[in-house]
């Protein structure tokens, strides 16, 4: 029998081994759901609850409280530019030496 297979026997033998009365919530799925008290992710209830109410209710306001909620996230690291400081230069950068964008 194959790795994989002796995987699939065991995966299959978890899913349907008898449960008891005290075995009645189901097993945490994955590591990247919110958890309360747990890592702090960049999709979190609020930033949800926020863009998706700004959509069905198309409230451009409620829509700019989700992006500012996102752009707070640079503090928690949430985002790669979190990881960065930006420095400005004194002078803007000429037109004509900025590359023009193209699709590819």
């Amino acid at each position: 029998m194959t790795c994989s297979h002796r995987e699939a026997q065991m995966k299959h033998a978890y899913a349907f081994q008898p449960l008891t009365e005290s075995e009645t919530d189901l097993v945490v799925g994955g590591q990247y759901q919110y958890r309360e008290g747990g890592e702090y992710h960049l999709l979190n209830p609020l930033t949800i609850s926020k863009v998706q109410h700004a959509v069905r209710q198309n409230n451009p306001a409620t829509f700019r409280e989700y992006t500012d909620l996102l752009d707070a996230q640079n503090r928690e690291l949430c985002t790669l530019r979190g990881l960065f400081k930006l420095r400005y230069a004194d002078q803007p950068i000429p037109l004509e030496e900025v590359e023009p964008a193209r699709r590819s």
